[in-house]
């Protein structure tokens, strides 16, 4: 019975020792989650109705680092073919920094026209993402 228990306390203790290093290793290979708290807003713009083929002067939105790692932005975009956007937020945003995208709308058709602005970066919870209303008439 001593020898069927020293080997079950044994076993167990290898057990608990493999399961702690695989953890280890585990975490030392993973990237960082939460590292950059990403801040895109507002989380929707409204355009109002606009004449078809007629641009709106520029709405904001504003993406913002408050975390303490570089933000490595690799895509702003816009969906559909009425809204379009410009920014000035480079390929990094440093901790602390924000930067700004102006998005025009210019619909094409009559009626809602509804689209987003996706920011595709480092942060885990990319894409931050803003929606995007207006109707053409």
């Amino acid at each position: 019975m001593k020898a069927w228990l020293g080997w079950i306390i044994g076993a167990a203790w290898i057990w608990g020792s493999l399961a702690a290093a695989t953890a280890q290793e585990n975490t030392a290979n993973r990237p960082a989650t939460g590292s950059a708290l990403v801040k895109l807003t507002p989380a929707s713009l409204d355009f109002g109705d606009q004449p078809v083929g007629s641009m709106t002067p520029p709405k904001t939105a504003t993406l913002s680092n408050a975390g303490a790692t570089t933000l490595k932005i690799t895509d702003i975009v816009t969906s559909g073919i009425d809204f379009a956007q410009s920014n000035d937020c480079g390929q990094n945003l440093m901790p602390g920094a924000a930067c700004t995208i102006q998005i025009t709308f210019k619909p094409a058709i009559t009626g809602p026209r509804i689209a987003t602005l996706q920011i595709l970066d480092s942060d885990p919870a990319s894409p931050q993402s803003v929606v995007l209303n207006g109707s053409g008439r």
